[in-house]
């Protein structure tokens, strides 16, 4: 909750700082294309136990972004990301899709550095069905909310390298002959990703 109030913090504090006027006329609109590498941890919540098992991560993230006075920018992205846990049968597909906030300090330099969040909700693909010799039938695992923290810096206006924390709270529901189970599970990510920005 701390999390969720601190992300919502950063949107007011960095949206306050755009006039309306501002809003509709950025100095630089851009869209911004980025791979990232990484690396966390489930915690993978259930009626009886808790358990973290690690992940590795590859994402592929599209982002329109619109610059204004101060330095201030605002935007929305899209992403792709593949979560795999090597020891098992599990390989999860999410989509999030999010608004942004970046502020980034102008320096007298080729590099630029940055702050930002993301705030958004996070799609899944998973829906599997068991064999006979499953506790259960069926499972899927549902969307949930998803936000990232991270700091970055831009490399003559183009090129940026990232460094960030990401979450997807996702929802799962299970299907089996004694009955129905659903719960909820934190996936929780460090991530570096390089992108590269072209203006619109």
């Amino acid at each position: 909750m701390k999390k969720m109030l601190l992300l919502l913090g950063c949107f007011i504090i960095l949206g306050t700082t755009a006039t309306a006027s501002e809003i509709l006329s950025p100095e630089r609109t851009s869209v911004n294309v980025k791979v990232g590498f990484g690396t966390g941890s489930v915690d993978y919540g259930r009626n009886d136990y808790n358990f973290d098992i690690s992940l590795a991560n590859t994402s592929v993230n599209i982002e329109y972004i619109a610059s204004y006075e101060r330095k201030v920018e605002l935007g929305a992205g899209v992403g792709i990301a593949r979560n795999a846990v090597d020891d098992w049968d599990w390989d999860i597909t999410t989509i999030p899709v999010y608004a942004l906030a970046r502020y980034k300090w102008d320096t007298d330099s080729d590099w630029n550095p940055y702050v930002f969040s993301n705030l958004g909700y996070a799609f899944s693909n998973y829906d599997k069905s068991y064999n006979d010799n499953s506790v259960y039938d069926n499972e899927k695992i549902n969307g949930g909310l998803y936000w990232a923290l991270g700091v970055g810096a831009e490399y003559k206006e183009n090129f940026s390298a990232e460094l960030y924390w990401n979450r997807y709270d996702l929802e799962y529901e299970r299907n089996s002959s004694s009955g129905d189970e659903k719960g909820g599970f934190d996936v929780d990510m460090v991530t570096l990703a390089f992108g590269y920005r072209l203006d619109i």
